[in-house]
């Protein structure tokens, strides 16, 4: 969910809202038995039935044929069978490894690989697994049947495809650049092959022409990620499950690409939190498998993304077609669901706490439901003062409870819940009708905090810099700035007053200003030092009972438009003696010419300016003759003054 705020007053909205799946944060968020649609809309999400519980790590591929279903795990090397009203038959024991690949063709034959051993087994209708062919490779990733009663089988790490007839003779077809082939799919049945590839995440074409005993190899795609991890076809669209490489760091999550016939890339699809583990197409678009948070997306077909069902393993490891659902399958634990074509019987889904940043009297909370009869919302709200609920919460209050009302329509309710700096609500759905849901369209909450004052972060007043000043570049015009903000979102206004060092009371500079800054004019102030004082209101939004100010006074500043003085001009033979003085501000600099000549830099006797009075004495070199000798100085503040000797020699 996403908060809008905007400020009315003294009251503060809230309001929460469904804009898209982008804002559920399933790792954040609890929520069970919910979809959430591209647009936002909460509904109940289609039924997740368990229907295998395995002794294993993860289930790693699954397929049905007839009536039987199969699941391929790890990390033992086990195969099992599901029939119909028994329990998981074990019907196959590697010992170690992993089933990563697993498929039925045509006739009812079962092959499966096992990784890292290399071999595929068969398992013929009404017989034990036998084996069927040794591609000695350490890895099978992939079994795609042919039209003819072949298989074909990616392996690594050699990056080598096999074609195998079903006598159990193979012959290697292609080898790829990468290490591994990692998945496969019909682009044609029989005529054009689709081989994925890791790393390097290269999607390659490989077109079968009678009478060549090798196909045709050309690039489809290019993803940019590390690895292939599923191909699907379903119509002109080919869609790429891609995950990047292990050690790509954490910001970095797997994504599903949508690729023409021609290779052109139609739209990309990241995946918010996590690995991509398998795709399947459906009626609706594309299921996508991920973990680490067990969360099925579905894809439609612009590759807007719905959040479809959550499961309570971390992992969705598997995607399979069933008689009457589609089969998915988890890891830690190794489970194997049947996700339905109805809507569960009831689901829940908890916001994100809010934070009021106060503690907060909270108003009427305002939604838009479609409500079916059948069916019924339950809108409930509990708050507190800890940003994670804890026993210290309020107790949840039930704050509505629709139920039939026949289309789509804004409710409105007030909140029971006890004045907090948090609050959450729960939306609860339920239904009596597998094929009716009641949907939750938007929801605003409604609260009220206490005023708070603005905060000034800083007040500036410019100077000079030392380079400016050393130049003679004065700058009488000051600038006064300051940055100011107000935690509720008000408009503020300022009042500027200035006081000298030695005065009582504050003189107003600027009055009822909008900006972030002032132009003070020093010319209009005696030479001296002031402070500044800045007083910030949100009276412009506030009642003038409940309006708050802050205040920040500035470190003394130097107000100096008087120039220094040069005296006490002196020469003994060649040895040129003067002083430059200056009221208040310290010297910056001093020059010397000698008849017009170029300006020539001084420094004070001890080699430093750091004093309002400095001296200074040079050597010149005058011709015998009438001789100008001029002094330039400058101060702190950039302002100037000369002073001349005439010399005859």
């Amino acid at each position: 969910m996403i908060y809008e705020i905007t400020t009315l007053l003294c009251l503060v909205m809230s309001s929460w809202t469904t804009p898209g799946t982008e804002s559920i944060l399933p790792e954040k968020q609890e929520f069970k038995n919910i979809a959430i649609l591209p647009q936002g809309v909460i509904t109940l999400a289609p039924c997740l039935k368990d229907i295998a519980s395995l002794d294993e790590a993860s289930v790693w591929s699954i397929v049905q044929t007839r009536n039987r279903r199969y699941f391929g795990t790890g990390n033992n090397g086990r195969v099992y069978l599901l029939e119909p009203g028994a329990r998981p038959k074990l019907v196959f024991d590697g010992g170690t490894g992993e089933i990563l690949a697993l498929c039925a063709d045509r006739r009812g034959n079962v092959f499966f690989g096992l990784t890292p051993d290399g071999t595929i087994f068969r398992i013929r209708p009404s017989f034990p697994p036998e084996r069927f062919f040794d591609t000695e490779q350490n890895y099978i990733f992939s079994l795609l049947p042919g039209p003819e009663g072949e298989l074909y089988c990616a392996t690594g790490d050699k990056g080598e495809l096999y074609r195998i007839s079903y006598s159990g003779r193979g012959k290697l077809v292609f080898t790829a650049p990468q290490s591994h082939i990692t998945a496969l799919a019909w682009l044609k049945l029989g005529k054009e092959l689709l081989v994925g590839t890791s790393p390097d995440g290269i999607v390659y074409r490989l077109v079968f022409k009678p009478g060549r005993s090798h196909p045709d190899v050309s690039v489809l795609y290019d993803t940019q990620f590390d690895e292939i991890r599923a191909i699907a076809e379903k119509g002109t669209s080919i869609f790429l499950a891609t995950n990047p490489a292990g050690n790509s760091g954490d910001t970095l999550t797997g994504a599903v690409l949508c690729v023409s016939s021609d290779g052109i890339l139609q739209w990309k699809w990241n995946c918010p939190d996590s690995t991509v583990f398998d795709i399947l197409p459906n009626a609706s678009g594309l299921l996508v498998a991920t973990g680490c948070n067990g969360v099925i997306y579905e894809l439609d077909s612009l590759g807007h993304h719905s959040l479809l069902q959550k499961a309570s393993q971390p992992r969705i490891t598997s995607l399979a077609s069933g008689s009457d659902g589609t089969l998915v399958g988890t890891a830690n634990p190794a489970r194997v669901h049947l996700l339905g074509e109805t809507f569960a019987k009831e689901g829940h889904i908890l916001s994100i706490p809010h934070d009021c940043k106060s503690p907060a009297q909270f108003g009427r909370v305002r939604f838009r439901a479609d409500v079916p009869f059948g069916t019924e919302l339950e809108l409930d709200t509990r708050s507190g003062s800890s940003e994670k609920p804890d026993p210290s919460w309020s107790k949840w209050q039930e704050t509505s409870i629709i139920r039939p009302v026949g289309k789509s329509g804004i409710r409105s309710s007030a909140i029971a819940s006890p004045t907090g700096r948090f609050i959450q609500w729960r939306a609860r759905l339920s239904t009596d009708f597998p094929n009716l849901s009641p949907k939750l369209e938007r929801l605003d909450l409604y609260y009220r905090i206490p005023n708070r004052p603005p905060n000034i972060k800083k007040l500036e007043i410019a100077k000079p810099t030392i380079e400016e000043a050393q130049k003679g570049n004065a700058c009488p015009i000051r600038k006064i700035s300051w940055e100011a903000e107000d935690p509720d979102q008000d408009s503020l206004q300022f009042q500027l007053y200035f006081k000298g060092q030695s005065e009582t009371n504050w003189k107003q500079a600027g009055h009822d200003l909008a900006g972030r800054e002032y132009n003070l004019d020093t010319r209009t102030l005696p030479d001296g030092w002031y402070r500044f004082k800045l007083v910030a209101s949100d009276r412009l939004s506030k009642p003038k009972e409940s309006a708050l100010n802050t205040q920040t006074v500035s470190l003394p500043v130097l107000v100096d438009n008087s120039p220094p003085r040069v005296i006490n001009i002196k020469l003994r033979g060649n040895r040129l003696t003067f002083s430059v003085t200056d009221s208040s501000s310290l010297i910056a600099s001093c020059r010397i010419s000698v008849n017009a000549d170029s300006w020539q830099p001084v420094e004070p006797t001890d080699g430093i300016f750091d004093a309002c009075t400095e001296n200074f004495r040079q050597e010149l070199a005058l011709p015998l003759a009438e001789n100008i000798i001029a002094i330039w100085t400058a101060d702190a503040q950039g302002n100037t003054a000369t002073g001349k000797n005439l010399v005859k020699r």
